[in-house]
Order: C-alpha cells, then structure tokens, then sequence
C-alpha cells in the first residue's frame, strides 16, 4: 500500500491515502525493511532517486508508521515461504515480517492468502467496513 499511497496515478492510492490518512487518528501500522528496500530498488532502477527522497521524508512525517528491522529470523522464514509457497523474493519478506509480528498484511496481492498463519486484511475491506484499527477485525 506505501506504493500505492506515493503514486497519485495507482489504482489503489485513494484508498491507500484513506489508510494512511486514518493513522493520524493514533493507530500503528508495521512496515517491514523489506518495503523500503524494494522501493529504493524499484526508484533507482527508474531513474527517479529524486522522488525517492521526497517520498522517504513523507513517509517520515507519517504518526505511527513503524518500519520493522531485517532479522535473520525473518530471512530464515522468508526463504522456507518460498519454498513452500513460490512467493517472489520481496513478497516472502513481507510475510515473513508480518508473521513474525502479528501475522497481519494489508495488501490486495492474492499471492498471500495461501500462507499458513497470515492474516491477509483487503485494504478495500478494512475501509468499507469502517474497521480504522487492523488489529480489531475478524
């Protein structure tokens, strides 16, 4: 969602910017490194580290956006997700990060949903029912 939240022209920005936007009401929401490091990949890859600067100091002024470290615990996961589950490189992180949390992931991708003890939680769905705090939802 942080992609979607930075690029007016995604598909998903509006309600990525409803969700970012209801974080300045206190709730937290778990980012893992591997995000971050995706997009400095993806930005630098573009030719766009200008705007990669810009967005990462948006991204600071946001309350309650907390980047996650990379551990090797994470790592270790990340590569039996995989292996298991045929998940791509940085989408492994991101699960692996989530289940070494609180096992939830906001995200559209389908790709998480066959994972064993993660929690995917439809952005479109967290809105729609007026569910303002992931951790408080069925």
């Amino acid at each position: 969602m942080l992609f979607a939240f930075l690029n007016s022209n995604d598909k998903h920005h509006n309600i990525a910017t409803r969700i970012f936007t209801e974080m300045e009401s206190g709730y937290q929401i778990h980012i893992p490194s591997s995000v971050l490091l995706e997009m400095e990949l993806i930005y630098k890859s573009e030719g766009k580290e200008g705007d990669l600067t810009e967005h990462m100091v948006n991204l600071l002024a946001i309350k309650g956006l907390l980047p996650v470290p990379l551990t090797p615990e994470v790592i270790l996961l990340a590569i039996s997700l995989r292996q298991d589950y045929n998940l791509s490189f940085f989408d492994s992180h991101h699960a692996s990060t989530s289940l070494q949390g609180d096992g939830i992931l906001i995200s559209t991708d389908k790709a998480f949903k066959a994972i064993k003890g993660l929690d995917l939680l439809n952005p479109y769905d967290f809105i729609s029912e007026g569910l303002t705090d992931p951790t408080k939802h069925d």
